[in-house]
């Protein structure tokens, strides 16, 4: 799950890397990542979150916990979801918070505009 996917983009700016929607375009809500790696696995993620977990994200229905298997970082994943490997790591709780409100506007908007989900 390391490559991009191609219904993202991801723009970089002043080491910020920034992960949209395309068919949002760049005025919706971005998420965040201070490594292009991460910016990478997330849209990954979250085409697969979309794909199977429509309503969750929709609803804002997230776990967010801080994970000391992988460096103590804090986890973002769709409540109930045991995906291996399908979660999405942030920094601090702040901007896995930040995350999951941008998901659900994206949804609403893609929603609101008729987009597959």
């Amino acid at each position: 799950m390391s490559s991009l996917h191609k219904d993202f983009t991801v723009t970089e700016d002043c080491k910020i890397w920034s992960v949209r929607p395309r068919a949002l375009g760049e005025t919706c809500d971005a998420i965040n990542f201070k490594d292009r790696r991460f910016a990478d696995h997330a849209t990954q993620v979250i085409a697969h979150w979309m794909a199977r977990h429509p309503e969750a994200l929709l609803e804002g229905d997230f776990e967010i916990f801080c994970d000391p298997s992988y460096y103590d970082m804090w986890c973002l994943r769709p409540k109930g979801s045991r995906d291996f490997n399908a979660t999405v790591h942030f920094g601090t709780e702040v901007e896995a918070k930040r995350a999951s409100e941008a998901l659900v506007t994206w949804m609403a908007d893609l929603a609101a505009e008729g987009e597959p989900q």
